[in-house]
């Protein structure tokens, strides 16, 4: 073997020297008594615990996720320094309870922060893996980035949501991926899209919660940067998904930036489909998601429905009504140029008998009453749900 050769980073490892000086210690140890542990320090050797093992006595751990590793790879004497945690707070680790656990990680003065926490950790448990981890969030003023990819709130409280990433790139890829169930394998607009939309979810329950509590928010649409700096009042959340980490950014401050120069986040439009003397009506899909689009067009074209054009923003999506006249056009509420409301109440001066259902995150309340007068059938929520979806177009269509 030549070490030259060798990939980094690689841990080159004596064995022979190791035994050798094991066995002084396992001396050590007989002579006096006394009990000899390995500080791990994030030992990344692991794999010969099991040999250390046989000359002493355990492992010291600065952390819970260090003496998970001793217990499971040596499985000896295994002694935790730590901050103090409850019994409450160790019934939460042990049983991976995250109402338990994210108050200890994300704790912050400003309650929102632990609460948006949660909302995200929850939702990549539900759509992405259950194997994750977390560590300590951290308050910064400065982030430089690989990517980030979110969006911003405003109301009552201004508060950039999104998750960053700072070298390695699985983690961010594997939460698009979990959530578009899509193959995607670099880091792009399809990768900022899903992100965004998954962003888009958090939001939306966390602006439903916060108006329970007498306060609005206006969800705003989708943003990606690439290779710059998030600069002012900031939490950070580090997230640990197959070995790889993602940031879940959180601003403190209106005045945050998460950067510069945005990327041009749009995927485009698909071309129409056909229809056939079998469909069962026709649809125009308007939403500045591509990955929206292809989910809610993969559902109905199953279905049996003939999609007639995509748009991507409310004033494409009312050139295409005019164009294509279809059955029922979806309206995303949240879109750049022009939104779902605006694109609404343009598609019904021009045909007050349109059919128009609008597409809209949890906490959009107010956006889905305005819409509802303005003249819409239905709403539809994301995620989507594929019956909830087949069931309102059916019911409009018959309407």
């Amino acid at each position: 073997m030549r070490f030259d050769e060798l990939k980094t980073p690689a841990y080159v490892i004596d064995e022979k020297m190791l035994i050798h000086n094991l066995e002084i210690l396992h001396k050590v140890e007989e002579d006096t008594g006394c009990h000899i542990l390995l500080a791990q320090k994030a030992f990344s050797a692991y794999a010969e615990y099991p040999l250390i093992g046989k000359y002493i006595s355990g492992t010291t751990a600065s952390g819970i996720y260090e003496a998970r590793l001793g217990a499971e790879c040596m499985g000896k004497e295994n002694h935790v320094f730590a901050p103090a945690f409850t019994d409450e707070d160790m019934d939460g680790l042990k049983n991976d309870d995250l109402e338990q656990i994210v108050p200890i990680f994300a704790f912050s003065s400003k309650s929102y922060v632990t609460d948006i926490c949660r909302l995200a950790l929850a939702n990549i448990e539900r759509f992405v893996t259950s194997d994750f981890y977390i560590d300590r969030i951290k308050h910064i003023s400065q982030l430089e980035y690989r990517c980030l990819a979110g969006q911003k709130l405003e109301g009552d409280l201004d508060i950039i949501v999104g998750f960053a990433s700072v070298g390695e790139q699985t983690a961010i890829v594997d939460i698009a991926n979990g959530f578009s169930h899509s193959n995607i394998s670099n880091l792009g607009i399809e990768v900022y899209d899903a992100i965004g939309e998954f962003t888009n979810c958090i939001s939306g329950l966390f602006a439903t919660a916060i108006s329970k509590k007498g306060s609005m928010l206006e969800i705003t649409p989708q943003f990606a940067y690439e290779n710059q700096f998030a600069k002012g009042d900031a939490y950070v959340l580090p997230i640990h998904i197959h070995d790889s980490e993602v940031l879940l950014f959180i601003s403190a401050s209106d005045e945050t930036k998460a950067g510069d120069m945005p990327v041009v986040r749009k995927i485009m439009a698909k071309a129409g489909g056909e229809v056939t003397l079998d469909s069962k009506g026709t649809v125009v899909i308007v939403d500045d998601s591509g990955m929206s689009r292809k989910i809610l067009r993969d559902i109905l074209e199953e279905a049996g429905y003939a999609v007639l054009a995509e748009a991507t923003d409310g004033l494409e999506g009312v050139l295409a009504y005019k164009t294509y006249y279809p059955d029922i056009i979806t309206l995303d509420i949240t879109m750049p140029n022009m939104d779902g409301t605006e694109a609404l109440k343009e598609i019904k001066a021009y045909d007050s008998n349109a059919k128009v259902i609008m597409i809209t995150a949890a906490g959009q309340q107010h956006k889905v009453i305005e819409a509802l007068k303005l003249g819409a059938k239905r709403f539809i929520t994301k995620p989507f749900d594929k019956e909830e979806i087949l069931k309102n177009i059916e019911e409009v269509l018959e309407g």
